[in-house]
């Protein structure tokens, strides 16, 4: 209470949307910079001034056309993500991106249902089908998981090679994406923290979204028998053999 506070960095949606529902309780007139917004809109501001920072543009639909583009006979993809507020947005994101792949790829989402009955279900997957990981740290029973235990736990139990949008679970299982780095998201963020702090004003730095690359790992293309070949231009693999004269 006795403190001062110059600049609040918020960070993930329900860290953002305690403050916008307690406007003069916390931090009045204090600036905000915020990261890992999951499902931006400029609405979800409530038309409040002083916030800018940088959101999650997790780029689903490039992943898919990436899945596309390496399973040539693609037509089911089984997207998980749990039943958080952060799951739910990224849900609604990635019911925006679906219209462009209209006859082309049947998108099927996790249910609401306890991790063990997932993991049978990710059993049952078939060939012609791709498992996307969009989100998943809880299920109904409270179970809690860690980003890499999710990804490990995930891609051990689909038989069909697993996507993702976030470059930490590169290395744990997926094969890859386009990959949104939580370094350079976070780095961003503290830069406009600073500009801030220095003097600038929120409402000169326009909000903005993340970044993503194309990411894969070569263990998994060699499990799912996928060539560099067909990798996109400037894709970033990890784990590839080192040769004796590299």
């Amino acid at each position: 209470r006795e403190q001062t506070v110059d600049l609040v960095l918020a960070m993930d949606n329900p860290a953002l949307i305690m403050l916008l529902d307690n406007p003069e309780r916390l931090f009045s007139g204090v600036p905000v910079v915020f990261c890992g917004i999951n499902g931006y809109s400029p609405s979800l501001l409530r038309g409040r001034t002083g916030i800018t920072g940088v959101f999650e543009d997790q780029d689903m639909a490039g992943t898919l056309r990436l899945a596309q583009r390496l399973q040539p006979g693609l037509k089911r993809v089984f997207a998980i993500h749990d039943y958080t507020e952060t799951g739910l947005a990224v849900r609604r994101d990635m019911d925006s991106v679906l219209p462009q792949f209209s006859g082309q790829l049947d998108i099927e989402f996790s249910p609401e249902i306890p991790f063990t009955a997932l993991e049978e279900m990710l059993h049952s997957l078939t060939s012609g089908t791709a498992t996307l990981l969009i989100a998943y740290v809880t299920d109904p029973t409270g179970r809690v998981f860690s980003r890499a235990e999710s990804t490990e736990l995930i891609s051990r139990a689909s038989p069909v090679p697993v996507y993702a949008m976030h470059e930490m679970r590169l290395g744990h299982g997926i094969l890859g994406g386009m990959l949104l780095d939580g370094r350079r998201h976070g780095a961003r963020a503290a830069a406009i923290a600073l500009d801030i702090l220095r003097g600038a004003a929120p409402s000169d730095i326009p909000i903005e979204p993340s970044l993503s690359t194309p990411e894969f790992d070569w263990v998994q293309l060699q499990l799912f028998n996928l060539s560099l070949d067909s990798l996109s231009p400037g894709s970033q693999v990890i784990n590839r053999p080192v040769s004796f004269w590299q």
